[in-house]
């Protein structure tokens, strides 16, 4: 009776129960018990499911799933580490090499070419014109203590330098649309029918061997319709040949002009360059998917790198490389499915916009994109001249091993792909590994250039380039060396920066190069000359005194070679590396004052020096101490003539040029991190 009482009481339980169950159980609410078989549970406790079976004693919440989950994948985890351990002492105890750590891709950031992987820099903020400004290269970095407010600017701050290049056609004009009829062709008729063939003649000779963005036979085709003016040209043509015409009076000199053309340079470039920037902005460039408008605005800017302002030129460059991408330059997949003769033509404009962002970013103080890197694969283009090239070829052709109309190209490309891998082969960089891509890379531009004739002006340019270019990634190596800072490895590098400003020297003097020098002046190798002026300011002892001379009178050739350096007194770069090269001129007659009396010819003939000590004495004449240390004696009288407009084309120096281009490739290490 009792057991029949308590049987009817628990039924009578669980029905009442059963009927304040809400039929929405959550999952994660299940019994051990129910768990188990699988079954709904009410998620009581006791739950319904155990009352009905005479389970309740045994009714309890399971454990939490994200907690079994968290305990499970430790345990994975621990013992994925257990077996790392073990395969690690086994290949230990059979004497077999492995890494200690692989970095990740996150560690393999892009950084200029010649920076330490293993130095890392935040960056730095500079006043420019009483402005924070932010820069962050190598080339910058050592510079940041020398720009002061006092220094970046020597006029007003609405004065355009070189303004009677551009007149009113500015490069905002260019992306705003601001045109004004007032200017280039709309005043004007353009050139004559022989100054179009000259100027067609003279950018085939001095501009397109170093750039090869055209392909000429191509484009030479088109030059009766450019001859005829009756409107048969496309908007895209129409710009290519306007930029031509800007890229050609480019290379000329101001005699040249006169000579050649009957008008002054400025005049012509100012016309060309706007007539260049309303052609552009007709072709409706911003949203241009044909690759001539794209080259047209290469050329244009290429040809406005010394007249354009920094950032202006950085970010136009940007602007191109996103035209490019959008064209889908950057990869290889795309222009594959391309005829040959197309494909090849874009892998030519997407590398030279590559090189153009480097060099731009580069002076601007800006690091390098990353990603501009990382999401392109384009080849780098065929080492093959334009006559092996056609717009009917069905098939690709390979590179020649030997000197080609594209040799210069083909090194510039080679050297901008090993700048890449010395970035990315090792983090923390391992010498050893840096030396094998340089050794790689040199054996490369060996085979290039030791069939070259060198009587070829684009040979012996191409030489040049090979031959420096090693010396730069040679010190950026040294650079990034533990030991960089030890006596011995800071003569070596302190030697190679003064054999690359020898290179740059030599380059410039050479008559049979003359017509490259628009591009040599724009490749100045400003790290080695921020590295030898700063190792000369910072000496505890004056050295050896022929290596004091050496090192100055390359120094004074430095900046006879490139009188902008001095007369662009609102290029913050050019002021900064101008106090540097005062503060180091006053250390070295401190330390010669200190030791022997002041016996370097080379020191006292550098009108360079004096024209900088003069500018910045100008600026501070209250300050008595500097001004004391600015007006050092020099034999100002026997300097290498005045900065003047016409300084460019003075006599050339009389220089031996056989001990550069003797032998292979082959030097000792040496810098230069403006190789592209």
């Amino acid at each position: 009776m009792v057991s029949h009482g308590n049987d009817y009481e628990a039924r009578l339980v669980a029905a009442q129960h059963s009927k304040n169950i809400n039929n929405k159980v959550t999952r994660g609410h299940s019994c051990t018990q129910c768990s188990r078989r699988k079954v709904k549970c009410d998620g009581k406790r006791p739950c319904s499911s155990c009352l009905k079976g005479s389970r309740a004693a045994h009714c309890h919440s399971a454990r939490p799933a994200t907690l079994t989950r968290v305990r499970e994948a430790r345990i994975t985890e621990q013992a994925l580490l257990d077996r790392l351990r073990h395969y690690e002492s086994l290949l230990t105890a059979n004497d077999i090499p492995f890494p200690e750590h692989v970095a990740d891709y996150s560690d393999l950031a892009m950084t200029e070419p010649g920076t330490p992987a293993s130095k890392t820099d935040d960056g730095h903020i500079i006043i420019q014109r009483g402005h924070p400004r932010f820069v962050d290269n190598t080339i910058w970095n050592p510079l940041s203590d020398e720009l002061d407010d006092e220094y970046t600017s020597y006029g007003d701050d609405d004065e355009i330098i070189d303004g009677q290049v551009w007149g009113p056609a500015t490069p905002e004009n260019l992306i705003f649309n601001q045109w004004s009829p007032a200017v280039g062709e709309l005043n004007h008729p353009g050139p004559t029918i022989p100054q179009i063939l000259k100027l067609w003649q003279v950018f085939i000779d001095n501009f397109n061997p170093l750039i090869k963005l055209l392909h000429a036979p191509t484009v030479q085709a088109t030059i009766h319709e450019a001859v005829a003016g009756d409107g048969s040209l496309n908007k895209s043509s129409k710009a290519l040949w306007s930029s031509i015409y800007l890229c050609a009076v480019t290379t000329l000199t101001d005699e040249e002009c006169i000579t050649q053309m009957d008008e002054p340079k400025g005049t012509l470039l100012t016309r060309f360059a706007a007539m260049t920037q309303h052609a552009l902005q007709q072709a409706e460039f911003l949203k241009a998917t044909n690759p001539v408008t794209l080259q047209a605005l290469t050329l244009f800017l290429l040809a406005s790198r010394r007249r354009m302002d920094g950032q202006s030129l950085w970010l136009l460059t940007g602007l191109a490389s996103r035209l490019a991408k959008a064209m889908g330059l950057h990869r290889e997949q795309s222009l594959k499915q391309l005829q040959p003769f197309e494909a090849e033509i874009r892998r030519r404009l997407w590398w030279q916009i590559v090189i153009m962002d480097s060099r731009s970013g580069q002076l601007l103080g800006a690091s390098s994109d990353a990603s501009f890197h990382e999401t392109a694969d384009t080849k780098l283009p065929a080492n093959i001249s334009d006559s092996d090239l056609s717009p009917f070829m069905r098939e690709a052709l390979t590179s020649h091993e030997g000197p080609t109309e594209m040799l210069f190209c083909t090194i510039r490309c080679e050297i901008g792909q090993c700048m890449l891998r010395l970035r990315t082969c090792t983090v923390p960089p391992i010498p050893e590994k840096q030396q094998q891509v340089i050794d790689l890379c040199e054996k490369k531009l060996d085979s290039l250039l030791k069939h070259c004739d060198q009587s070829i002006p684009l040979y012996l340019m191409s030489v040049f380039l090979g031959r420096s270019a090693i010396c730069q990634m040679r010190f950026s190596a040294l650079q990034a060396n533990e030991n960089a800072n030890s006596p011995a490895t800071k003569d070596r590098i302190f030697h190679l920066a003064l054999q690359i400003l020898e290179y740059d020297s030599l380059t410039i003097s050479h008559p049979s190069l003359q017509g490259f020098l628009w591009h040599v002046r724009y490749s100045f190798p400003f790290q080695c000359l921020i590295f030898v002026l700063t190792d000369l300011l910072n000496r505890t002892q004056p050295g050896d005194q022929l290596q004091l001379q050496r090192a100055w009178n390359v120094i004074s050739r430095a900046y006879e070679d490139h009188p902008e350096l001095i007369k662009d007194v609102k290029n913050p770069l050019y002021v900064a590396l101008g106090n540097l090269a005062v503060k180091a001129w006053h250390r070295c007659c401190e330390g010669e004052a200190q030791t022997a009396p002041l016996a370097s010819p080379g020191l006292l003939k550098s009108s360079a020096i004096s024209t900088l000590q003069l500018q910045r004495s100008t600026r501070a004449p209250n300050n008595a101490a500097q001004s004391d240390a600015l007006t050092q004696p020099t034999a100002v009288e026997d300097g290498g003539g005045s900065w003047s407009e016409g300084h460019d084309d003075g006599p050339l120096r009389t220089m031996d040029f056989s001990q550069f281009l003797a032998g292979d490739l082959a030097v000792p290490w040496a810098p230069i991190e403006d190789g592209w």
